[in-house]
């Protein structure tokens, strides 16, 4: 909710020149690390969803953010 939020303060703009981008990015790569670390063991992260809202947000997709893929999408 804090990452969308964020992204949302600055919508209108491209993210690029969010201030919070760096913060955002460094959630998505913690976040990612530990959902790929629960994949590999064969369960399945209970943060998939909130890893694929962070990619899409800064992907530039942000308003697309109203169903979930799978962690594969963002794993590479």
């Amino acid at each position: 909710m804090v990452s969308f939020i964020l992204y949302s303060l600055y919508a209108p703009y491209p993210i690029t020149i969010n201030p919070f981008r760096s913060v955002l990015f460094v959630a998505y790569v913690q976040e990612r690390g530990k959902a790929i670390q629960v994949a590999d063991e064969g369960g399945t992260s209970p943060n998939e969803q909130l890893v694929w809202v962070l990619w899409k947000i800064l992907k530039g997709d942000g308003n697309d953010v109203s169903s979930c893929r799978p962690l594969s999408c963002v794993r590479n």
